[in-house]
């Protein structure tokens, strides 16, 4: 009886977390002669430590400084989405990331 009440918990626990899907990506965005600010070769973008920016693409980068003091840009985006039979994907590109990943809806 205790290893079932254990079990539904840990179901019940489960079923309460939200389903998110992300792409994370992270470059070494440090420049000497711009201390506490992010330097993103790849995507262009300088950020100040702690701050965040939307770029095109339904993408956001924000910028931390790692404990051995290595700037960090860090660029998030939607993970992958398929719709399976009965169900769509519904995007919204006029949004910025989170809200213009990909949802899917069914019925």
């Amino acid at each position: 009886m205790k290893v079932v009440l254990i079990l539904l918990v840990s179901l019940l626990g489960m079923m309460s977390l939200p389903l998110t899907n992300a792409a994370l990506q992270a470059e070494i965005a440090t420049d000497p002669d711009f201390p506490g600010l992010c330097l993103g070769r790849s995507t262009g973008t300088i950020l100040a430590e702690g701050s965040k920016k939307a770029l095109p693409n339904c993408q956001e980068v924000s910028c931390y400084k790692r404990d051995d003091g290595e700037m960090i840009l860090q660029s998030t985006s939607c993970g992958v989405a398929a719709a399976g039979p009965g169900c769509r994907l519904i995007e919204d590109s006029t949004l910025n990331y989170p809200g213009c990943c990909p949802r899917i809806t069914c019925g």
